[in-house]
């Protein structure tokens, strides 16, 4: 049965909407309906109250047909017997007239019924359910009688208006809700796709929904699939050719150290060392995410000022501030790395460099590493965290290095599931701020 009912689901969007449609309209009847009813049935007393009218007429006239008194009281007592909520009871002798002061006509509904030649009068003093209604015969006798229904009011709306109210309310309401429902998937769907990145570890969309969603978290998932595959690859081939580059390139230092002239041995022997640096640069910038070790706690306080205290000893103006333990999960050769290469660049464009460390309880670990250099401009940080890139003459009248030192900071910062972001500093040049998770 619930197979049956899933195969008449319209797979498309549209089908969906046009489905939704008509249940809103189905439903927005079936309430208008039902208010309908209950507006008969309880709010408009007209059919209860012509019927207990037409009832009290019937035994007055009974009465007021009756030949003697006697004939009378035992109508009155058989009356009370089967409907005791009227109360009716003689008041007053034939002949004898008997005038209720202020007294109001009875409604309509009941003197329609009683005939001209019975006059209906409602006591004033009793101003709520049951009205009390004196009834004076044509022999002049008096009778009293409760109406238990007071006259019906006229409805605040008709049935018509009630129909389109209700009917426009069920609309709307079933139309937010539809929308509602499309509008998440959508917006997890968009979500979904905007937070992917080749270098994370991301669950595949899911391939529900209509068939619309379906075709395109399909053909998503396939394109993530070919983008990882591409990136693997080319991770593996850069990282074989680093490696492979480093036989030769040890071969031609042990050959430049056979070569006579001093002069050219010093420079061939410089440009081997700069390139096996460039290979090592290049190798920690590919290095896969999933082949590196677990993450370990450490001290993260004591870490630092031990890289400072480093720099210290070698005359370089590198300062820690911060408390004196705090531990992290961290995977300590590659975060000290990518510190180390903060401090260089800091120590490369500026004279000092501080370390500041905050460590909130309820927040992440922030890690300031500020210089007095001469800053990157506002509209450049963005790109000067991309490998390869060295800034202009403005930042440096150097150009040493490959400009991988912030790229290499930035995807140690993500495999650690924090941030790098490049801000103004309070010394004059560049603040790197290093954020991580507890």
């Amino acid at each position: 049965m619930i197979k049956a009912l899933k195969s008449l689901w319209p797979n498309g969007i549209s089908g969906q909407i046009v489905l939704l449609l008509l249940a809103t309209v189905a439903l927005s009847q079936l309430i208008a309906l039902a208010l309908v009813n209950l507006t008969d049935t309880r709010h408009n007393p007209d059919e209860n109250l012509r019927m207990q009218a037409r009832s009290i007429a019937a035994i007055i006239r009974l009465i007021a047909d009756a030949p003697g008194m006697e004939e009378r009281q035992l109508i009155v007592a058989a009356a009370n017997r089967s409907n005791p909520d009227i109360d009716l009871s003689i008041i007053g002798a034939a002949g004898t007239p008997m005038i209720v002061p202020g007294g109001e006509t009875a409604p309509d509904f009941l003197t329609r019924d009683l005939g001209e030649d019975i006059i209906a009068t409602v006591d004033p003093h009793t101003g709520s359910e049951p009205r009390t209604v004196t009834v004076a015969l044509p022999d002049e006798m008096h009778l009293r009688v409760n109406l238990p229904f007071s006259a019906p009011t006229p409805p605040l709306l008709n049935p018509r208006t009630n129909t389109l109210i209700f009917a426009a309310i069920g609309a709307i309401a079933l139309l937010v809700w539809a929308t509602r429902v499309l509008s998440t998937r959508l917006r997890n769907f968009a979500q979904a796709v905007a937070e992917y990145t080749p270098d994370g570890d991301h669950d595949a969309l899911p391939e529900t929904g209509p068939a619309e969603l379906r075709t395109v978290a399909i053909a998503l998932n396939r394109m993530r699939d070919r983008i990882d595959s591409l990136v693997k690859n080319r991770t593996m081939m850069l990282t074989a050719v680093g490696h492979d580059l480093r036989t030769p390139v040890t071969r031609m230092r042990l050959r430049a150290e056979f070569i006579p002239d001093e002069v050219t041995r010093e420079a061939i022997l410089r440009d081997l060392a700069q390139m096996t640096d460039m290979i090592n640069a290049v190798l920690s910038l590919l290095r896969d995410p999933s082949a590196l070790p677990p993450l370990e706690r450490v001290d993260l306080a004591s870490f630092l000022q031990a890289l400072s205290d480093d720099y210290t000893d070698t005359g370089k103006a590198v300062d820690y501030r911060g408390p004196a333990h705090v531990t992290a999960r961290i995977r300590e050769e590659a975060f000290r790395r990518a510190v180390t290469n903060l401090i260089e660049n800091a120590l490369h464009h500026g004279t000092r460099c501080r370390i500041t460390l905050a460590a909130n309880a309820d927040g992440p670990l922030v890690i300031d590493i500020e210089d007095n250099g001469p800053g990157i401009p506002a509209d450049q940080r963005e790109q000067m965290l991309q490998p390869f890139m060295r800034g202009d003459s403005s930042r440096s009248e150097s150009h040493e290095g490959f400009g991988l030192g912030l790229a290499i900071a930035l995807t140690t910062a993500r495999n650690h599931n924090g941030t790098l972001t490049l801000e103004d500093s309070q010394m004059g040049g560049l603040r790197a701020r290093l954020t991580l998770p507890r």
